[in-house]
């Protein structure tokens, strides 16, 4: 993992807590002390999925309004945190790409 991208899920775990405020679908969305031991990879995947919200006008690919991340079937939070890990590997080692198969089946640690 790159120090950058370590220092930030670090500082994450550290504090035990995100500051992160935000208006999804017009409800407050939890920080991370609200909610109870959340792995930081989980609050990381959480912020991409916001974002991803955001960009959209909070509709999915259907157009439809997206439900807020809480509100997801876990396997797809589970999706959403395989993909942003993706995507810190890929910064720290190019040849992650073309390797995304090995995330099928992907199953959080526990936290």
């Amino acid at each position: 993992m790159s120090e950058r991208i370590e220092s930030v899920v670090e500082s994450v775990v550290e504090s035990g807590r995100l500051v992160m405020q935000a208006r999804y679908a017009g409800t407050k969305v939890k920080t991370m002390s609200e909610s109870t031991a959340e792995s930081p990879w989980t609050t990381i995947a959480r912020s991409a999925y916001m974002a991803y919200a955001a960009s959209t006008g909070s509709k999915n690919f259907q157009g439809d309004p997206m439900p807020a991340f809480d509100d997801l079937p876990e396997p797809i939070r589970i999706a959403w945190q395989a993909a942003v890990r993706q995507a810190v590997d890929v910064i720290d080692n190019e040849a992650a790409i073309g390797q995304e198969q090995h995330w099928a089946g992907y199953t959080p640690p526990s936290t």
